[in-house]
């Protein structure tokens, strides 16, 4: 059994290279679910569901067509 990873939402941000705000739009649109695991409300997401998003999901990079 692995131990999660969670990520900040600052953190997740730097590992996609996009703004805080774009993290929790993606959150907001349910491209990766957010956890508040502490008492001080802070938000967290695991590393394997934005890798998930990434590999599998909405933020998979989109084949482009080769112009020759």
């Amino acid at each position: 059994m692995s131990k999660i990873q969670w990520l900040g939402i600052q953190d997740a941000a730097r590992w996609l290279g996009v703004t805080r705000q774009t993290i929790r739009n993606w959150i907001n649109q349910g491209i990766f679910p957010a956890y508040q695991i502490t008492p001080s409300g802070r938000v967290f997401i695991k590393a394997e569901d934005i890798q998930d998003a990434i590999e599998n999901g909405p933020l998979r990079p989109k084949k482009r067509a080769l112009i020759k």
